[in-house]
């Protein structure tokens, strides 16, 4: 275990791995680095989340909660959108955010003093997809039979 704490702790005394890393990163991290559990064997993230909690770390997403980056709900509220737009937002560009664990579930930044604003109404032409249409169909012939 002093090991793996070694490994989890930067030289400044940080720990890096739960700062920016999920339980996944983290493991393969050590692996990379020829590191094993306790019982010899390759790290995978529930050893690393264990290791967290014996120790009484903080996870990733407590650390960036205290950071001050909100929850999906908390920034739909803000934003005043729903939480699918937040991230449709997100994986534009327009709204940034932070994920937290190994489902890909984000912690997101405040808005800032120019947050992006709803669109309300039809969407543009230039946003629209073309008319699906099939050219593969031969004309049907009608007539008396």
């Amino acid at each position: 275990m002093a090991q793996v704490r070694t490994v989890i702790t930067h030289r400044t005394g940080r720990k890096f791995g739960l700062d920016h890393h999920s339980h996944a990163e983290i493991a393969a991290i050590l692996n990379a680095r020829g590191h094993t559990s306790g019982e010899g064997r390759p790290f995978h993230p529930l050893i690393v989340r264990n290791i967290r909690d014996e120790y009484g770390l903080r996870s990733r997403e407590q650390r960036l909660r205290g950071a001050g980056m909100l929850t999906l709900d908390e920034m739909a509220d803000q934003l005043g959108v729903s939480t699918s737009t937040v991230k449709a937002w997100r994986h534009a560009g327009l709204v940034s955010g932070q994920c937290y664990n190994d489902k890909g579930q984000a912690l997101y930044h405040p808005p800032g003093p120019n947050p992006p604003a709803p669109h309300h109404g039809p969407p543009r032409l230039c946003d629209r997809r073309p008319a699906q249409t099939s050219d593969t169909h031969e004309p049907t012939r009608r007539g008396a039979v």
